[in-house]
């Protein structure tokens, strides 16, 4: 269930920001969602697609891609968060 199925949310697309503005979550009305992280120098970190196939993808300060990964294989991964972690802490 997307966060607006959960919310009851019916106009779309819905899009949540963080407290300096940025978008961390859209979704439109297929049910298709994306979420975003960001450092603290307003740089994207974190990109999840969840629609079609979806995918994962992580970025280094710099803003080139570091880890890609289908979502398929993704979910089937323990410990996501720490390895992402590891990836970041890398760099």
């Amino acid at each position: 269930m997307t966060k607006a199925e959960k919310l009851g949310i019916t106009k779309f697309p819905y899009i949540e920001l963080d407290e300096l503005g940025r978008i961390i979550y859209k979704e439109i009305e297929c049910g298709e969602y994306c979420e975003y992280r960001y450092n603290q120098f307003n740089q994207l970190i974190y990109y999840k697609n969840f629609g079609g196939e979806g995918f994962v993808e992580e970025f280094d300060s710099n803003g080139n891609s570091i880890f890609y990964m289908e979502l398929k294989t993704w979910n089937k991964i323990k410990n996501r968060e720490k390895i992402i972690e590891k990836i970041l802490n890398d760099f």
